[in-house]
């Protein structure tokens, strides 16, 4: 049960599917993240993530973001449900000093 992504996943440059359901993940690493160019499907659900950065936004190379079943308050639900294209320009939307 990690509570952090280990340092050396954001080395593979390859990886196209990180799948982390269930642990105990607690924040999650955008600069880390933005490293797997590659990466179309990302699995946080079931965590203990309270706050989703808006720069989660910025990866648009997602296919499928899943973060249901964690802490935080913003996105709510019934912005999850809409699917990963709407959640991740609702996070644009909020980054500080973006558009």
């Amino acid at each position: 049960r990690f509570q952090d992504i280990p340092e050396c996943v954001y080395d593979l440059k390859g990886l196209e599917i990180l799948a982390m359901r269930g642990n105990k993940l607690s924040t999650i690493s955008v600069p880390g993240l933005a490293r797997l160019k590659r990466l179309a499907v990302l699995d946080l659900a079931d965590n203990n993530i309270s706050q989703v950065p808006p720069q989660l936004g910025n990866l648009t190379q997602l296919r499928t973001l899943e973060l249901a079943g964690n802490g935080f308050r913003q996105p709510r639900h019934a912005i999850l449900e809409k699917g990963t294209h709407f959640v991740l320009a609702y996070l644009r939307d909020r980054i500080p000093g973006g558009p």
